[in-house]
């Protein structure tokens, strides 16, 4: 190997506070240059690629015993070549350097028709490609003593040669974080399709002292806006909807406190064959050859002081509606939710709502919750912007290091350069 050295310079990374690994959107590409200073070595060709694959592991064997099986799934996402040559270079200003500009496009444009006689570009997106992303659950043991271990990691790297006369002079990679958030927020789940999983709504008796029931207190919560990161520091959150209701009950308190934990938790599904929807527990029991692995977030705390005006709807309950701004995540940039054919990735929050003043009753509710990316293409939603206007809130845990990524498009969706 001669004194050649090279290095990348990426040019369009989302904004992080963990610049180790560097973090793109599907949407934006990968971009940047390759600076290659030549010291005394001769080069002719320039390299580079840009690789993705998915590796999911499954191993049991008995609970205390070193005996253990494991199925391990491979699959290559990208393959993607750039191939250059040396002579095109852009020279630095003191001449030891040469830059190779690459872009890695994982979106087309289009032209769609026109107005007011200027034509309309479209953006369009290629198909899934899984998020980056490395978990694995802890050993499970079954009713047979059979212990579990489930793994998934899906990974993204560019590599770069320098090549003379087909002879490799010198090397270099970077592991990247490759996220591939949707074009368009998706719509609301249907809790029905996740039966057991969610809880929107609990009802409990309010009591007087030890024995006198005095009436009935429901929360029930509904699916907040997807979250959306626009940035990799700071606080992450969105909006949760909330409906108390009273009924059986003389009087209504004016004012209520509560107290509100919430924690993210993500579900990332492994499977040995194609998913054709995104899957549920019911799906991880019934099926062999799905898994699911498990994460948790940070738990945050909010104390709220509510002042109540309440309203009687047709059934004569008494009901007030409110919004709750509801923490997520800090500092953090957790996948976004996806589906791809082998892997997918979910989230949810779980709720203990501690009621009080005059109203002692306790609420353990669940709800999803989606996480996407902002992608700059569309100016900021007003109503995807929430402040949590004086709350004071509290980190009780920490947790949650994980990653995420997707499949490979077709052929005739992919640049000139790798059909």
């Amino acid at each position: 190997m001669s004194s050649i050295k090279l290095s990348f310079q990426f040019s369009n990374t989302f904004p992080t506070s963990d610049e180790r690994v560097p973090l793109f959107l599907r949407n934006t590409g990968v971009a940047g240059a390759l600076s290659v200073q030549d010291g005394n070595g001769r080069i002719d060709t320039i390299k580079l690629v840009l690789k993705g694959k998915v590796t999911n592991a499954v191993q049991s064997g008995p609970s205390g015993l070193n005996e253990s099986r494991s199925l391990v799934i491979q699959q290559t996402l990208l393959n993607l070549v750039d191939v250059q040559d040396a002579a095109f270079g852009l020279p630095s200003e003191d001449g030891t350097w040469r830059q190779y500009p690459f872009d890695f496009c994982f979106s087309k444009r289009c032209h769609g028709r026109k107005c007011d006689g200027q034509p309309i570009v479209l953006q369009t997106c290629n198909p899934s490609l899984p998020s980056s992303l490395d978990v694995t659950s802890g050993p499970r043991a079954s009713e047979w003593k059979i212990e579990t271990t489930t793994s998934s990691r899906v990974s993204y790297e560019i590599q770069a040669w320098a090549f003379l006369d087909d002879v490799v002079q010198a090397a270099t990679s970077q592991e990247i974080r490759l996220y591939d958030p949707p074009c368009v927020p998706p719509p609301p789940m249907i809790l029905e399709h996740f039966r057991g999983e969610f809880t929107p709504r609990q009802e409990k008796k309010i009591m007087k002292g030890m024995l006198k029931s005095t009436g009935k207190l429901a929360i029930a919560v509904s699916e907040p806006t997807p979250a959306e990161i626009q940035h990799g520091n700071g606080l992450v959150q969105t909006d949760l909807p909330i409906r108390l209701e009273i009924c059986d009950r003389k009087g209504l308190p004016s004012r209520l406190e509560m107290r509100v934990k919430s924690t993210l938790h993500g579900s990332t599904f492994i499977s040995s064959e194609k998913m054709k929807e995104m899957p549920s527990r019911y799906h991880v029991i019934k099926s062999p050859t799905i898994q699911e692995v498990k994460t948790k977030a940070r738990t945050f705390t909010q104390k709220l002081n509510v002042a109540c005006r309440w309203q009687k709807d047709e059934r004569g309950t008494w009901y007030q509606q409110m919004t709750v701004p509801l923490p997520l995540v800090a500092n953090q940039t957790p996948p976004p939710t996806f589906k791809s054919a082998v892997v997918a990735r979910r989230y949810s929050v779980s709720l203990r709502i501690e009621v009080s003043d005059g109203v002692n009753a306790t609420f353990d509710l669940k709800v999803p919750v989606q996480i996407l990316y902002s992608t700059g293409e569309e100016e900021d939603d007003p109503d995807l912007q929430t402040s949590l206007n004086g709350t004071r809130i509290e980190d009780l845990t920490n947790a949650l290091d994980d990653l995420v990524l997707r499949s490979r498009p077709p052929a005739e969706q992919l640049p000139l350069y790798v059909r």
